[in-house]
């Protein structure tokens, strides 16, 4: 993110977090861990430093997880529609990506 903000001329940075967990787990226990980040980096989402959107491993449900435990809807990206996110948004990644690469090429 801070790679494509920074091609664009955005003022935003980047940021990522990784849970090492297992693929294999129920999602009762994917929901609970996530719960706990979402406790344990608080802060961060809370003041806007951190704003959390779906990877690997991750989807809309556990972004709902992290809305639900903030109650802030700019915490988190990639939320389900029915709570205030975005019809396109699993797609905006690889076309944002695709569309600042495309631009850049041409400038060089």
């Amino acid at each position: 993110m801070s790679y494509k903000c920074a091609l664009m001329d955005l003022p935003f940075g980047g940021a990522k977090a990784g849970i090492k967990a297992s693929y294999d787990l129920s999602q009762l226990e994917k929901s609970i861990i996530v719960r706990e980040f979402v406790h344990k980096v608080r802060n961060e989402f809370i003041s806007g430093a951190y704003v959390a959107d779906p990877d690997l491993g991750t989807s809309p449900r556990e972004m709902a997880t992290i809305f639900g435990e903030t109650h802030i809807r700019e915490s988190v990206t990639g939320k389900p529609i029915g709570i205030g996110g975005i019809p396109g948004r699993l797609q905006a990644t690889g076309y944002g990506v695709a569309k600042i690469t495309e631009k850049r090429r041409r400038r060089f």
